[in-house]
């Protein structure tokens, strides 16, 4: 078999050497390798590629350079069509190989004719340490996920003669080339260990990824619109992922098991004959999400067996995240004395081996990731447990099922924990921080007493701010070398702190009810992707601050874990943040709806969240008195998302009202079909009185930080530095605009730019490249932006596509000019009269000058800006004050209430 390595690179000079490294000390060479420039810039990467070309690692090296950048995608075909091998290893030019990984995905491709590609393990390195298991390629579950890495050993043919190709996408190619692998119904062979190093990087394409993933997958269901329909979900599922798969060791049909399974609540199941006779064989050919072996001895042994036996081990396997199997006894005695001791013990290895006729109930996937050292070929089936007995991940499930249906409120949500309490989580660090050694004894003490997973429970809210107390760590050491604080010299997190950090780590997080429907105070659940930098989720802060006040309880749910302050602001007001992806990276839509169960929310708000647009119809079953608000900022019709359309035709009937910000969104919602009665409008608001208040701001703080001459006219953007504001075109206006100005006599200008993105590092090599690199300043997301807009003489933006963003507002309370484009509804903020909104012309040339030209007579002209200013704050005080705001929300949560 010969293998051709294939290198996409687009300035990745810095960590080139590190791919190119790897590749030379493989224990097999390839026999090709293929780097693909994809224009890059930098000096780096070009000095890189050519001592690739001067010192190739294989006599079969090429360097092919692209005319234009066309992105990783489109650079990976260009060297797969090149290649000639017959199996092609992609290969990011910021990772690296293992070296025996080319020897390892060779062999199990030559040991399976009938897989079309090869898999392994993965070990992360750069902000990321530590290893992780990737599991076997499901079709299934990569509907809703991506578990597979970028990195495998594909058979050309996967490409030449099945035409597969990775997807047209800036992130998530390679999920788009799984989902046509899962289309083409092909399969893969798995390398049961690491085979190569993942760079993970705290920003980058990935990042951004992340970010966009609700955009992102609609696009992908729009590229597999048959995978997603719903008849072919079900296929895929019933092959690929039942709940429970037994491996029936008895005659085919046997109509005793039948009636069994007839009679069980748990309905999900797959039975197949259990012919493997090796734990490894039976391990391959498993495909649901719990594996059980079964035998008509233990199926005798179950007698009158309750109906929810079936469904509430696989509850209990689901529950338990850090478990890797349940062993349900068959003997009466332990049956018995369960039902006396209502608890989960961990399986001892003597029991194991005493009592053979136990019920295992086996997540596979955690069963994927055994080594061959811990599963050896000739282990028989039913050893396929022994590992994980020996390491003490198997759970004695000594219970009376009556009993535990009843207890038990959701499926995967253990009912045996306690109650979630929230505490202010600042003051319970400090506490920790001032008498560490005795909050470990109490620690200890406690954990003998109760539990560690009971325990764990009680510390939840602590444990879910573990990596926010780390970041309050470094900032405050920041703090301290500079001088800005009197708190002294002591680190914040010292070790033996830090010691019950990754004790909290190691507790898995459970769930359980709060409190039953009786209660005095309405309680609602916040749902939205993530916490950025943004406008909307401002909007929610906002929300939630005046929902509080009038007396609700507020909780809130979010994919991913916020990386800067920004979940504390929403903390203020919430009492908790659940974070989805943490508690069930398999399935966030499940997960929802166990928290969506144990909270018993009376209102569900929903924030551009795919997830729960997903899930409605299982909330609604659950919870039949539920309400749902849906609240969005913008259209968001980008090609492939279509979230506004899509909520309106698909999910309208189970949204009881909408919000916007905007009547530009009330009139989409009508061309979607929603009635206009069941519209909403509630305007963002700005705290014109406290924290957007000019008097509080004196003018001068941020231009003699950044050292801006005095009298010099400065300008600004603020916002994340993606595709959608972009930051490019607009530092290509403001040269615009400095050149203009200076040719009519003005000062040279500046522009100060706030936010952080993947195209920050892009926007400060162009603007050195301009000439303009001391001029633009560029300050970072957690900049002080009221005291930037106070000094800004004039906002600048021209974002592709936008809502109504809140820093329009925020510059207009502190009586600083805006220039924009007219996008959605900005016209219903941003006229002449508070600066200028220009037509959103669709050539760059004359959009640049459009914006040229609305901008040069405020920057020319003081007197202009400030009677421009001083509008834009009367305008803010009379149609947007907070204030207002509050009361609208409030309004429209008392309405859903009846």
């Amino acid at each position: 078999m010969r293998i051709a390595v294939i290198v996409p690179v687009h300035n990745d000079g810095a960590d080139l050497w590190g791919a190119l490294r790897s590749i030379r000390r493989q224990e097999r060479l390839p026999d090709e390798l293929i780097v693909v420039d994809d224009h890059s810039t930098d000096a780096a990467t070009l000095e890189e590629l050519a001592e690739l070309e001067r010192r190739p690692p294989v006599p079969a090296t090429r360097v092919i350079h692209l005319p234009d950048d066309r992105g990783v995608s489109e650079a990976r075909m260009v060297a797969i069509d090149a290649a000639t091998a017959d199996a092609i290893l992609p290969l990011d030019g910021d990772d690296m190989l293992l070296p025996r990984a080319l020897r390892l995905l060779e062999r199990a491709l030559l040991e399976d004719p009938g897989a079309s590609f090869a898999s392994g393990h993965v070990r992360y390195f750069g902000a990321r340490r530590g290893g992780a298991t990737v599991p076997r390629f499901n079709p299934y579950l990569e509907l809703d996920q991506n578990p597979m890495m970028p990195l495998a050993l594909f058979r050309a043919a996967v490409f030449r003669e099945r035409g597969l190709r990775y997807a047209p996408l800036r992130a998530y190619e390679d999920w788009g080339l799984w989902l046509a692998i899962a289309q083409a119904g092909l399969r893969g062979a798995q390398v049961e260990e690491p085979v190569y190093r993942y760079r993970r990087k705290r920003s980058g394409l990935l990042a951004w990824g992340h970010r966009h993933k609700d955009e992102l997958q609609g696009k992908l269901r729009a590229l597999f619109p048959s995978l997603y329909a719903d008849e072919g979900r079900a296929r895929l599922k019933e092959r690929h992922a039942p709940a429970l798969e037994i491996a029936w060791s008895g005659a085919p049909g046997d109509p005793a098991l039948a009636a069994f399974l007839a009679a069980q609540t748990l309905g999900d199941v797959s039975v197949t004959p259990r012919s493997a006779r090796t734990a490894r064989e039976l391990l391959a050919a498993s495909r649901g999400k719990v594996l059980l072996q079964f035998s008509p001895a233990q199926l005798a042994l179950l007698g009158d067996a309750r109906p929810s036996l079936l469904e509430q081990a696989v509850r209990c396997v689901e529950g338990h995240a850090t478990m890797a199997a349940v062993a349900v006894p068959l003997d009466r005695v332990t049956l018995e004395a369960g039902a006396r001791l209502p608890r989960l013990s961990v399986l001892e290895a003597s029991r194991f081996a005493a009592e053979p006729l136990d019920l295992f109930f086996l997540r596979v996937q955690r069963a994927a990731g055994l080594r061959s050292g811990h599963l050896p070929a000739e282990a028989p089936a039913r050893g396929l447990v022994s590992p994980f007995v020996r390491r003490g991940e198997v759970l004695l499930f000594a219970e009376d099922f009556a009993r535990l249906a009843a207890e038990v409120p959701a499926k995967g949500v253990s009912g045996l924990a306690p109650p979630l309490q929230t505490t202010r989580v600042a003051a319970v660090v400090r506490a920790v921080q001032a008498a560490a050694p005795l909050w470990k004894r109490a620690r200890r003490l406690a954990e003998k007493t109760v539990g560690k997973e009971r325990l764990g429970s009680l510390l939840h809210p602590l444990k879910l701010r573990a990596d926010e107390l780390s970041l309050d760590a470094e900032a405050l050491a920041v703090s301290l070398r500079e001088g800005r604080t009197e708190l002294g010299t002591a680190p914040l997190l010292p070790p033996s702190v830090r010691a019950e950090k990754e004790w909290l780590d190691a507790v898995p997080t459970r769930f359980a009810p709060i409190s039953p429907r009786r209660r005095e105070r309405p309680r609602a659940l916040l749902v939205m992707p993530w916490i950025v930098h943004g406008g909307v989720d401002r909007a929610v802060i906002d929300l939630a601050r005046a929902l509080r006040a009038d007396g609700w309880e507020l909780f809130a749910a979010t994919h991913e874990v916020a990386s800067h302050d920004w979940e504390r602001r929403l903390l203020g007001p919430a009492q908790d943040v659940y974070l989805l992806g943490e508690t069930a990276p398999d399935d966030r839509g499940r997960a929802l709806v166990e928290v969506a169960r144990s909270l018993d929310p009376d209102v569900l708000f929903l924030v551009h969240s795919w997830v729960a647009l997903e899930s409605l119809s299982a909330l609604r079953a659950a919870l039949p008195e539920l309400r749902t608000v849906d609240y969005q900022h913008m259209d968001y019709q980008t090609p492939g998302g279509n979230f506004a359309r899509v909520s309106c035709e698909r999910n309208d009937a189970q949204i009881d009202l909408r919000a916007v910000s905007t009547r530009y969104l009330m009139s989409r919602y009508q061309a979607y079909g929603v009635a206009p009665g069941k519209v909403r409008l509630v305007r963002a608001g700005c705290d014109e009185q406290v924290a957007f208040n000019p008097d509080r701001f004196p003018r001068g703080l941020a231009r003699s930080q950044l050292g801006i001459p005095a009298g010099a006219t400065l300008l600004g953007f603020v916002g994340r530095f993606v595709l959608e504001k972009d930051p490019l075109f607009v530092l290509r206006v403001f040269a615009a605009i400095d050149a203009a100005a200076q040719a009519r006599g003005s000062a040279p200008l500046h522009f100060a730019m706030v936010g952080d993105g993947p195209l920050r590092g892009e926007t400060e090599a162009r603007a050195a490249a301009l000439g303009l690199g001391e001029r633009v300043h560029f300050l970072p997301p957690d900049t002080d932006v009221a005291a930037v807009l106070r000094d800004l003489d004039l906002l600048l933006m021209a974002s592709r596509t936008e809502g109504l963003p809140l820093v329009f507002f925020e510059a207009l309370s502190l009586r600083t000019p805006v220039v924009t484009t007219a996008i959605e509804g900005i016209a219903e903020l941003i006229d002449d009269e508070v600066g200028a909104c220009v037509p959103d012309l669709p050539d760059p040339d004359a959009r640049c000058r459009a914006l040229l030209d609305a901008a040069l007579p405020l920057v020319l002209d003081p007197a202009r800006r400030a009677a421009a200013g001083e509008a834009g704050r009367r305008r803010i005080a009379e149609h947007f004050a907070a204030e207002a705001t509050g009361k609208a929300w409030v309004e429209i949560f008392r309405e859903l209430l009846g």
